[in-house]
């Protein structure tokens, strides 16, 4: 992906997961939820939180997050599980 810095973890809190990304001179924020990573993937594993599952898929996550705000420009996207 051309232009994107690593991302960065903005807030977790009430199951969902902010993370922030630059790409270009934009700074895009993704929002990923338990409830959508859990539809898409099964359930988590006990042990692992949010944080745990960004870090392992980071790569995943910040182009789920370019493609969804490619068409609309939007700088805050909620991700989907069919975003994943």
């Amino acid at each position: 992906m051309d232009s994107i810095q690593t991302s960065q973890i903005a807030a977790e809190e009430n199951g969902e997961l902010h993370f922030t990304l630059r790409l270009h001179s934009d700074e895009l924020t993704g929002v990923l939820s338990q409830a959508v990573w859990e539809s898409r993937y099964g359930r988590l594993q006990s042990d692992a939180t949010l944080r745990e599952i960004f870090l392992a898929n980071r790569p995943r996550l910040e182009a789920a997050l370019v493609r969804r705000q490619q068409p609309r420009r939007q700088k805050r996207v909620v991700l989907r599980a069919l975003d994943l």
